[in-house]
């Protein structure tokens, strides 16, 4: 999902959050200004569940937790956005009612026509600046199309594109393997 449409208003944190709390659809917050969430497709949604299924699967009885998209991510001090999926290991984060993390070690963003621009310019650069974030996983869910993971390594980012059908990925500071070609027969992309 990605933010869509600004409300004029300028919006202090405290405000935004409030905001938020009763909001019946998400927002983002970006230095004072608050944008309504975009919808999905079916697509999206399956890529969405099948990465939280195989995050779950892979990190149980572990330190980290899984989080779907409905977990608000501080990004900084005027930034606060929404992933598909998060995952969060630092112990800081694991208060059960807490309504945001600020330490996500992974998250992922599922690409469609109205975020890829966003998702991939203004949200990286804000994902990037996260001290705790070692991998940002983009999928595409407009068709079949190579995966993209930016990796920080020794305090500097790489970007790696793998092919749908190159076998699956190690995510190793995590220990998580990630298969593209299940990822995207389970989104029905493909399917003609």
């Amino acid at each position: 999902m990605a933010a869509s449409e600004q409300h004029a208003t300028l919006y202090s944190v405290a405000e935004y959050l409030a905001f938020e709390d009763r909001a019946h659809e998400r927002h983002e917050y970006h230095a004072g200004y608050v944008y309504a969430m975009a919808g999905s497709t079916a697509a999206h949604s399956a890529i969405s569940a099948w990465m939280i299924a195989a995050l779950v699967r892979q990190l149980a009885g572990g330190p980290c937790r899984v989080h779907t998209s409905d977990m608000l991510i501080e990004q900084g001090l005027l930034d606060f956005s929404y992933a598909d999926a998060a995952v969060c290991c630092d112990p800081r984060d694991r208060d059960p009612l807490a309504t945001s993390i600020r330490h996500p070690r992974l998250v992922v963003e599922v690409l469609s026509t109205r975020t890829a621009t966003y998702d991939q310019t203004t949200k990286l650069a804000l994902w990037q600046a996260i001290e705790s974030m070692e991998y940002i996983v983009y999928l595409d869910a407009r068709r079949v199309a190579p995966l993209q993971i930016w990796t920080r390594h020794a305090g500097e980012w790489n970007r790696v594109v793998h092919r749908w059908d190159g076998g699956p990925i190690l995510l190793a500071e995590l220990n998580v393997a990630l298969d593209p070609a299940e990822i995207f027969a389970a989104s029905g992309l493909g399917d003609d």
